[in-house]
């Protein structure tokens, strides 16, 4: 791929950076609204929040890195049910954690590992401040490649070995 093939990939930038502070979290959750449902404190939220989110988008393909301060994230049926994502979100932590319960077991993720999410699932996590990276593939494009079928939902991959 040439210098001029990768400036033609499809790329946006959010930043709050000039919104005013006291609608800088509104401003992000309509943002990310489009995939999950988030919220902080109320008295976080007077004191101005951060979030910049840098992607790449090639058909049904995205990468992002995201910067943002702690929250809580969901994807409930209703989200599912508004926006069709029938693909799998692939995440590794730069900075920060996030806690999630899945299967009755409370996990606390963060760097040295992949998260796997199926966004066609729900799902409730807390991270902290973080920064990570997001590859999202649809389904029917990874799904061939895996080793073995199944719920890959809230899986964790750990450096030491490779299920997929």
């Amino acid at each position: 791929m040439t210098t001029e093939d990768i400036s033609r990939v499809p790329h946006s930038v959010f930043s709050l950076d000039a919104v005013p502070v006291a609608e800088q979290f509104d401003v992000w959750r309509e943002s990310i609204g489009c995939l999950f449902e988030v919220d902080v404190p109320k008295e976080r939220r007077a004191e101005g929040f951060r979030a910049e989110l840098d992607a790449h988008v090639i058909g049904d393909l995205a990468m992002a890195r995201t910067h943002t301060q702690a929250q809580e994230w969901a994807r409930s049926s209703a989200t599912i049910a508004r926006d069709g994502m029938y693909h799998l979100m692939i995440q590794i932590y730069e900075a920060g954690t996030m806690e999630f319960t899945h299967r009755g077991r409370e996990q606390v993720f963060g760097q040295d590992a992949l998260v796997v999410f199926d966004l066609a699932q729900e799902m409730r996590s807390r991270t902290s401040d973080f920064t990570n990276l997001s590859l999202l593939l649809p389904r029917p494009l990874i799904e061939p490649l895996l080793k073995q079928g199944g719920d890959r939902h809230m899986q964790i991959i750990s450096a030491q070995r490779n299920p997929l």
